[in-house]
């Protein structure tokens, strides 16, 4: 099992969208982010929105994967902790 410790919203998005590199369902992306489905599912619904993941069906089920903009955040946030690493 995974734990974290105060991860701000940024590090949240971080660990949906490296989960999402994958084609995975709802509840494999909320245990590979470590996020109850309840949140990791408003996450996810977030990261649509903006457009940095793509819903996927596949028969009956629900599928996401990260987008070419989900990669550039990603890369944009990486080197922002080089910059700026975290406290």
């Amino acid at each position: 099992m995974i734990v974290y410790r105060n991860r701000c919203r940024h590090d949240i998005v971080r660990s949906v969208l490296e989960a999402c590199r994958e084609e995975l369902g709802i509840t494999e992306v909320c245990r590979r982010a470590g996020l109850p489905v309840d949140r990791g599912r408003r996450m996810v619904n977030l990261l649509l929105r903006y457009g940095l993941l793509v819903e996927l069906q596949k028969g009956r089920r629900r599928r996401y994967r990260i987008t070419p903009r989900g990669y550039e955040w990603l890369g944009t946030y990486e080197r922002l902790e080089e910059v700026l690493p975290p406290v």
